[in-house]
């Protein structure tokens, strides 16, 4: 994202209820800028997984006005934890559309 580029703090979000609820699969869009159908939209608007990782909950807490009691893990702030079937960080750019969120009681392969 060219606004990560230059310093600017982003967040990313789904229009809910207009589309799903799924934060994995909007940071894969922005990791890979990829149509449904594979095509390849934007290339200069791709930006790592790692600045992603932190634009969901840093982002969209700051952009709130909660981001000193919410969004990080440091002392004195609330957090929630997902665990995933798969690390974002180190799966294949492509596979981590692919990460899941594993029901109670299963276990990831």
């Amino acid at each position: 994202m060219i606004a990560l580029g230059e310093g600017h703090l982003v967040s990313l979000y789904t229009d809910r209820p207009v589309t799903p609820l799924d934060s994995l699969f909007t940071m894969w869009c922005a990791v890979n800028c990829l149509t449904r159908s594979g095509q390849l939209v934007g290339a200069s608007g791709r930006t790592s997984p790692e600045a992603v990782l932190r634009a969901v909950p840093l982002g969209s807490d700051y952009l709130k006005g909660r981001d000193e009691e919410i969004g990080s893990i440091e002392l004195d702030q609330w957090a929630a934890f997902t665990v995933l079937s798969d690390c974002p960080l180190s799966v294949a750019q492509g596979a981590a559309r692919r990460t899941t969120v594993p029901r109670s009681g299963e276990q990831s392969a």
